[in-house]
C-alpha cells in the first residue's frame, strides 16, 4: 500500500500544516513528524512507518547510532558536544538533523571530522537554546547560518536554504527554504543525507545517497551538468573524493570532462585552496 497516495492522510497532513510531497521518502518523514489526533489515521500511519522499512536503510540507521554511541562511550569531546547541541535542538524541533559529511563518512567507514546541522528553528533562537557555554558567530543571519564554538570544536548550524541565483562559481543569492530546497541544492547524493541519532532518523531524499555512501560511489544530486554550472569548484571536489577511494557512477565522469573548462570561471584563490587540499599541502 502506497500510503503517500492515501487521501485521508494527505488531508490530515495538509490540515496540520505539514508540507505534502510526492516523494515517498520525504512524505514518510512528514508522517513521522506529525501528531495525529484521529486514531484511525494514526493507526494507518503507524502501520506504514513500522512495516515498510528498507533493510539497507535500517542497517544504515544502526551503523550511525552505533558510531554515535561509541563516540559518547569513549567520551569523544566532539561527539559529546554535538550530542548536547542536537539534543537541545530536537527538544524544540524534530526537524533538526546532522547533514552531509558526518553521515557519508560513517557509512563509508571513515572517521567523521565535521558535524554540520540543519534545523527549522530560527537561527536567532539558537543561543537561547544552547546557553552561555558556547561562542556564537552569525555568518549569514539573513539566510540562516550560525557558527557555534566550544573548546576547540566549531559546528555550523543552518536553516533549510534555497539558492535563488548562481553565477557559475556558487550561489549569489541564498534565502530560507524548505527541506526539499535544501537537499536539492547539495552537490553529491551522499552529502544529501540527514540523520538524527537521538530520534533514530536517517533521511535519504534522493533515494541514492545511502547506497552511494556504502559503495563509495560519486553521483551528483539531480542533473550533473546543472550542479557543475552552479559552482565550477564542484569539479575539484569530485577529484577530492576520487582521491579518497570513491568511484564515479555511469555518466558522472563524462559530465566532469565535458564541463571541465568551466573551472576557469572560478576565482583563482578558491582553485588554489582546493588544489592544496587535494595535494595535502599544509601551512
Amino acid at each position: 500500500m502506497k500510503l503517500y497516495r492515501n487521501r485521508k492522510l494527505k488531508e490530515a497532513l495538509l490540515k496540520s500544516g505539514v508540507p505534502f510531497s510526492d516523494n515517498p521518502v520525504i512524505f514518510k518523514e512528514s508522517v513521522r513528524n506529525t501528531i495525529f489526533n484521529n486514531d484511525e489515521i494514526k493507526a494507518v500511519a503507524d502501520d506504514y512507518l513500522n512495516g515498510t522499512d528498507n533493510s539497507q536503510l535500517a542497517k544504515s540507521i544502526v551503523r550511525i547510532k552505533e558510531r554515535w554511541i561509541e563516540g559518547l562511550t569513549k567520551t569523544d569531546d566532539m561527539f559529546i558536544i554535538a550530542n548536547f547541541i542536537l539534543s537541545a535542538l530536537t527538544k524544540q524541533s524534530r526537524r533538526s538533523y546532522f547533514v552531509g559529511g558526518v553521515n557519508r563518512d560513517i557509512l563509508a567507514g571513515k572517521e567523521p571530522k565535521d558535524l554540520d546541522i540543519v534545523t527549522d528553528i530560527p537561527i536567532d533562537k539558537i543561543p537561547g537554546l544552547l546557553g552561555d557555554d558556547f561562542n556564537y558567530k552569525f555568518v549569514g543571519e539573513h539566510f540562516g547560518v550560525i557558527m557555534v564554538e566550544k573548546d576547540k570544536f566549531t559546528f555550523e548550524i543552518a536553516n533549510y536554504r534555497k539558492d535563488l541565483d548562481h553565477n557559475g562559481v556558487g550561489a549569489t543569492n541564498v534565502d530560507l527554504g524548505t527541506f526539499d530546497d535544501d537537499w536539492q541544492r547539495r552537490d553529491f547524493t551522499f552529502n544529501a543525507l540527514y540523520s538524527n541519532p537521538i530520534t533514530g532518523q536517517l533521511i535519504d531524499p534522493s533515494q541514492k545517497g545511502i547506497d552511494d555512501a556504502l559503495s563509495k560511489k560519486i553521483r551528483f544530486v539531480g542533473n550533473a551538468d546543472e550542479r557543475i554550472h552552479e559552482d565550477a569548484i564542484r569539479l575539484l571536489r569530485f577529484y577530492k573524493f576520487i582521491k579518497k577511494g570513491f568511484t564515479p557512477t555511469k555518466g558522472t565522469l563524462s559530465s566532469i570532462r565535458k564541463n571541465f573548462y568551466r573551472l576557469c570561471e572560478a576565482h583563482p584563490e578558491r582553485i588554489r585552496e582546493h588544489i592544496e587540499l587535494l595535494s595535502g599541502l599544509k601551512d
